[in-house]
């Protein structure tokens, strides 16, 4: 999901994709007002959401600003969507979120198919590592391509600790662009020998 300007053309093309070929996926922000009010509309389709807080600068009237109110709103939404039986992707690097969705998921009885967590490549491995030792799925994102420097910047600037986030980015794409993708994988292999694929 992009800006507030794509939301409702972007949840019509999914609405239409999932309609016609299945198997596709949308993005929810959390800081987004509206975003309870999308939910509750795609839930008679029993949508696959990704969910995450949001990093693009948006106008007050339109999206929360407080930390701990996008912070609710992405407990609520994930609840929402998962006690309706939807597959979510839990879309953060806060701590905070991953426990809440983590006894969310332990009260739901949920079974690791139904659900996962995402990340970001470079960004917080310990946190990777607990989800995956508490045995939970975990997609790792490696953003790539002319948007590759953007998510990050965006990514650092959101939260200033996280800006190695921008420089493992840089390197990942040093490895693609000169044909070494496969150290990627042998690198997540070794730091994750369980991981399924």
């Amino acid at each position: 999901m992009e800006d507030h300007t794509t939301t409702d053309a972007t949840l019509r093309i999914y609405r239409a994709t999932l309609a016609a070929h299945g198997n596709v996926g949308a993005v929810l922000q959390c800081y987004m007002r509206r975003t309870l009010t999308d939910v509750r509309q795609l839930l008679p389709i029993r949508p696959n959401v990704r969910v995450c807080k949001g990093i693009y600068r948006e106008p007050r009237k339109i999206a929360w600003k407080d930390f701990e109110t996008i912070r609710a709103n992405f407990i609520h939404t994930v609840d929402t969507l998962l006690e309706a039986g939807c597959y979510v992707g839990i879309a953060t690097h806060d701590p905070y979120l991953v426990a809440a969705a983590m006894r969310t998921i332990d009260r739901l009885g949920l079974e690791r198919r139904q659900y996962e967590f995402q990340m970001l490549l470079g960004v917080d491995p310990e946190l990777r590592k607990i989800i995956i030792g508490a045995g939970h799925r975990l997609r790792v994102y490696v953003p790539y391509g002319r948007g590759l420097v953007p998510v990050l910047d965006a990514q650092a600037a959101r939260e200033p600790d996280r800006g190695r986030a921008r420089d493992t980015g840089h390197a990942a794409r040093r490895r693609l662009t000169r044909g070494h993708s496969h150290d990627l994988e042998t690198t997540r292999d070794q730091e994750y020998p369980g991981r399924r694929r």
